[in-house]
């Protein structure tokens, strides 16, 4: 599995939804989790996103929001922070909306980053259902899962990134979000995606060293 970066342009980061009365709304939160490539603007391993590509996004009502993916040891863990409802393309990119929760251990915490305007999103797929072509375009990437993160590596989300998760990850990325378990083989299996696709040792070191550089919250 890896983590990719994109290139820097306007900012763009995990805001509030704002209610009708023009306050913000402390339970929801809005952004583009993915951003469009137009003009083919590649990440750091040659990778841009498209409004073309499949992202599935009627594949499942409801995704799990976490916090980094669930890999920061000093942070929440698998445990969910909420849930993303509303998932729809526009022009700029792959446009959510999220129900936070307000139980979470942390989530004093994350408002704060929320407040300060540092966080960012990032997109989670089934690694075996990814598909690109060669001059890096990603066609497929079926998305199960959004998170919250404070890297620093797209501007345009402040942190935008995208990562591949494997079937045990995105089962219990569900469980934790009270969500129901998919059946992530079989749909596999319907869109004719079964195959392993991953950067390889390499790619997951690099990753891990990344995310390691995180500020914790």
């Amino acid at each position: 599995m890896a983590i990719t970066v994109a290139p820097m342009t306007d900012i763009c980061p995990v805001r509030y939804v704002t209610r009708g009365d023009g306050t913000p709304d402390e339970s929801r939160i809005e952004g583009h989790l993915v951003i469009f490539s137009p003009n083919k603007e590649r990440d750091l391993y040659g990778e841009y996103f498209t409004k073309d590509t499949a992202y599935h996004l009627d594949q499942y009502p409801e995704w799990p929001l976490m916090w980094s993916h669930g890999m920061d040891d000093a942070g929440p863990g698998w445990d969910a922070i909420g849930t993303i409802t509303v998932k729809e393309i526009d022009d700029t990119g792959v446009w959510v909306e999220a129900q936070l929760d307000q139980h979470n251990t942390y989530m004093e915490r994350i408002r704060d980053l929320i407040n300060q305007g540092v966080l960012g999103w990032s997109s989670g797929a089934l690694s075996y259902g990814v598909r690109t072509v060669n001059d890096g375009e990603i066609i497929r990437w079926p998305i199960v899962e959004g998170s919250l993160t404070p890297t620093p590596a797209e501007p345009r989300t402040v942190g935008d990134v995208h990562y591949r998760r494997s079937i045990d990850e995105v089962k219990q990325t569900y469980k934790s979000a009270g969500l129901p378990v998919p059946d992530l083989l079989s749909d596999a299996e319907d869109e004719g995606v079964v195959e392993e696709q991953d950067r390889g040792q390499d790619g997951q070191a690099s990753a891990q060293q990344d995310l390691s550089h995180e500020d914790p919250i």
